[in-house]
């Protein structure tokens, strides 16, 4: 098995905003969201070169499977927020 952790692209936005409305998914979050694949093509232009956040497609043998990130990165004081799920 091969688990890999690539970065988020455009291509995978319309798979991670049906991943993110998924009831089993957004119950576990802290907001339950309905959105737009445009609302996804806006949100990604604004966190795409943001330096404070990663965020990373799961793929366990190429295939995808859930979203890992890292949120609020402080690089002085070496710290961040973390999050992940699996679909």
């Amino acid at each position: 098995m091969k688990v890999e952790l690539r970065k988020l692209t455009e291509n995978e936005l319309e798979l991670m905003m049906n991943w993110r409305m998924r009831e089993d998914i957004s119950q576990g979050m802290f907001s339950s969201v309905k959105l737009t694949i445009e609302d996804q093509r806006k949100w990604f232009e604004k966190i795409k070169d943001d330096p404070s956040q990663i965020r990373w497609v799961i793929y366990v043998d190429d295939v995808p499977v859930g979203s890992m990130y890292l949120v609020d990165i402080d690089y002085n004081n070496k710290r961040c927020e973390s999050g992940w799920f699996v679909a």
